[in-house]
């Protein structure tokens, strides 16, 4: 196995774990404040959306680090992953809660898991077939969208994507 797929294995995985264990961060650390910026606050589909975020962000830090001499576009692939992952999420949810009329555990965990696999397959295919360069706007658009998550935490918009079910 070819290095490049052997740290997005190991990234699905961490962010899988990683994630899943997040889910219950904050409620454990007796509703932090400095957690809540990283981990779901709410049940809301844009809190579940840091479940893949900043695991990612995390382990592609690392990633990024250890292989930027090897692949050239990583960075690049991996903001676009990231997006990709992320995003998916809430179109993954919304797609089969409109199919069905209601949102089932089982697939939410599920939807959870198809998009942190989407994610580390769409860095491995875009580092591996693309020569994308200009990083700088790729990391611009990661920190937007991380401070998008630490603003919103607190403010969140009266958007459907924001309400939380359980209070529903």
């Amino acid at each position: 196995m070819n290095t490049l797929k052997r740290f997005c294995l190991y990234g699905t995985i961490f962010v899988l774990v990683v994630g899943s264990f997040s889910h219950f961060v904050y409620d454990w650390s007796g509703k932090n404040c400095i957690i809540a910026l990283f981990c779901p606050v709410n049940e809301s589909t844009w809190e579940h959306m840091k479940l893949l975020f900043f695991p990612s962000c995390l382990y592609i830090s690392y990633m990024t680090f250890r292989m930027k001499d090897q692949f050239s576009t990583i960075i690049t692939a991996s903001s676009i992953g990231i997006f990709i992952g992320t995003f998916s999420i809430p179109l993954i949810f919304y797609s089969y809660t409109s199919i069905l009329g209601y949102h089932c555990l089982p697939l939410d965990i599920f939807t959870f898991f198809l998009s942190v696999i989407l994610c580390f397959l769409c860095i491995y295919l875009i580092d591996r077939f693309f020569y994308l360069s200009k990083p700088f706007f790729a990391i611009s658009a990661l920190l937007l969208l991380a401070f998008c998550f630490f603003l919103f935490t607190f403010f969140p918009p009266t958007c459907l994507w924001f309400l939380d079910p359980a209070l529903q």
